[in-house]
């Protein structure tokens, strides 16, 4: 850091009351199981909680170690990804 210039912390970026058992400073997309791009097609890979509770789901490009696209749903992952969706157009093209 330069002479003279102050650190900034980088606030959350969900101020909210917490309504969930997991606050958003406590989810690290990148300690999360991974899964491939096809996962809503593949009766291999069963989502934890089918139940239509909603769920956030994260796109990270592990070689890069960024996260490229956060989202959420209120259907379970695989009914939100069998149709047309603009992250899964992003991730495969």
């Amino acid at each position: 850091m330069r002479e003279g210039k102050t650190a900034i912390e980088q606030p959350t970026l969900f101020d909210l009351p917490q309504t969930t058992w997991h606050t958003a400073d406590e989810i690290d997309p990148f300690s999360l199981p991974r899964h491939p791009s096809d996962f809503y097609r593949r009766p291999d890979i069963e989502p934890p909680d089918d139940s239509n509770q909603g769920c956030l789901y994260f796109q990270i490009d592990h070689v890069s170690n960024i996260v490229l696209y956060v989202g959420e749903t209120k259907l379970s992952a695989r009914r939100r990804w069998l149709g047309s969706h603009d992250c899964k157009d992003y991730v495969l093209n």
